[in-house]
This record gives C-alpha cells, sequence and structure tokens, in this order.
C-alpha cells in the first residue's frame, strides 16, 4: 500500500475520532448547562419557599393575631362558641 493512501487513511481515521470526541464533550457541556439552571432554579424556590415560610409564622403569630382582633378592619369577626365548632376526626 502506498505510503500516501497509509496517511490518508490515518487522517481521515484520526479526524472521524476527533470529530465523535467533539461532539460527546458538546453533548456534556450542554448537560452541565442545563444542570447549573436546574440548580439556580431550585435555590430560587427554596428561596422563595423560606420566605413563605416565615410570612406564615408571621401571620399565625399569637401577637400579631391579637393585634389584628382589636383592629376596626376585623372588628366584625367574633369567638365562636363551643357548639358551633365541628371537629372532623
Amino acid at each position: 500500500m502506498n505510503p500516501f493512501l497509509r496517511f490518508l487513511l490515518f487522517l481521515s481515521i484520526a479526524t472521524c475520532g476527533l470529530a465523535l470526541y467533539i461532539k460527546k464533550q458538546n453533548q456534556l457541556t450542554k448537560v452541565r448547562i442545563e444542570i447549573r439552571q436546574i440548580e439556580k432554579k431550585l435555590q430560587r424556590q427554596k428561596a422563595h419557599n423560606e420566605h413563605l415560610s416565615y410570612e406564615e409564622e408571621r401571620l399565625e403569630d399569637p401577637h400579631s393575631l391579637m393585634q389584628k382582633a382589636r383592629d376596626p378592619l376585623y372588628s366584625h369577626l367574633k369567638y365562636s362558641n363551643s357548639d358551633e365548632v365541628i371537629i372532623v376526626q
């Protein structure tokens, strides 16, 4: 076999191998980018959940509830009698 043909064969095989390697690296990079985006979204969701948890605790605070009970905006509300309360088990 001619040395020039051997060189061309080796070059074409090496080029195909390099192309496959680059394709795999591109796929891996895409996955890494998607993972970063998902992690950022997860961090935002955790921060939002923490904020909502804080708001819930603040609204359910007994001191806050007593202040709202004295507020004229909520003056129409009344305590329920024990016979009006239904407990579902």
